[in-house]
């Protein structure tokens, strides 16, 4: 069996990015994206869910253009980490996206189409 671990995901920042360095140098930049799910249920009443996604940019994707805040919604696709931590005796884990891949999208008001600018990781 092979594995693989892509993820794909569209959705909007929930706050502006936290962006810092590693001790080499290295930028880093953490978000969430909030990603909603939208479909019709069994009697026909339409549904909605959002799924809060930690996601950690590192080199270049995390080098955020100015007007990249709140709101924005973005294309990214890489892959799943699991990080854990002890608190207080207890085991804690989160689930993240470790980005490689990402598109700033705009959105016209007359279109839908996305106006990409593509950054690949390191």
């Amino acid at each position: 069996m092979i594995d693989l671990n892509v993820t794909t995901i569209a959705g909007r920042l929930t706050r502006d990015p936290q962006i810092s360095q590693t001790p080499s140098g290295t930028s880093v930049a953490n978000v969430t994206l909030a990603v909603n799910r939208r479909w019709r249920d069994q009697s026909g009443i339409h549904r909605e869910e959002t799924a809060f996604v930690p996601v950690v940019f590192f080199g270049r994707p995390a080098e955020w253009p100015a007007d990249c805040k709140k709101g924005t919604p973005l294309l990214v696709s890489g892959r799943l980490k699991t990080e854990s931590w002890n608190k207080d005796e207890l085991l804690l884990s989160k689930l993240m996206l470790v980005a490689e891949h990402v598109e700033f999208m705009e959105r016209s008001q007359t279109q839908a189409e996305p106006n990409h600018s593509h950054v690949h990781g390191n």
